[in-house]
């Protein structure tokens, strides 16, 4: 394709891309003034720790730190989408019946509402960090795919079968799983049950 000029922003699918948003928005952490924020290329996350009762102080807190994040984008010429902006309050069960159920923030003329779930490189999070949404999809998804291969699997060989199902299956499964091993018995007993599968499959 033909040369053009970029005047903002990194070309889609370049090697260096990546590199260099980062380099571009590497200063953005230092604008914000009380809350946290960490960025993975253009996803970012706000977050604070706190008690009940300081819920008012961190709401403040956060839509203040929201404003500043808006304002730094909008200066170097980046869009934030407010519909994809999620709002999670993560605690023991105890804890979150003591939150007021009206609670939001306004960021860029949007109400945002805590949310039950929010999906974060690929990772379902829910407020007790139980984990039950993402491995209860993540088994149902590795299942699935186990009985398509099991389907055709006479049409390879055993080592071929292997590597698919390490290349479909077992990679899936083990994506971020330091997040989330610390899930209850349940969760480890479903997923456990997919390997279980995957074996079957491979021994005929």
């Amino acid at each position: 394709s033909s040369a053009r000029p970029i005047t903002h922003g990194v070309p889609q699918g370049a090697i260096l891309a990546p590199l260099l948003f980062c380099i571009y928005i590497n200063d953005l952490p230092g604008s914000i003034q009380s809350c946290n924020l960490d960025s993975y290329l253009d996803d970012s996350k706000l977050y604070k720790s706190f008690c009940i009762y300081d819920l008012e102080q961190t709401s403040i807190n956060l839509e203040a730190d929201l404003q500043i994040a808006a304002k730094w984008c909008l200066e170097h010429q980046l869009l934030i989408n407010p519909e994809k902006t999620k709002f999670l309050v993560v605690g023991s069960r105890p804890m979150l019946q003591n939150v007021p159920t009206e609670i939001s923030l306004t960021f860029l003329g949007k109400t945002v509402r805590p949310v039950l779930l929010a999906k974060d490189l690929g990772i379902n999070l829910d407020s007790y960090l139980s984990y039950d949404d993402h491995i209860s999809k993540l088994v149902s998804s590795c299942m699935r795919k186990l009985c398509q291969i099991n389907r055709v699997k006479d049409s390879f060989d055993n080592e071929t079968l292997k590597l698919v199902i390490e290349t479909l299956v077992i990679n899936k499964l083990l994506y971020c799983s330091t997040v989330w091993s610390n899930t209850s018995s349940n969760n480890i007993n479903k997923l456990q049950s997919v390997q279980n599968f995957a074996c079957r499959v491979i021994s005929g």
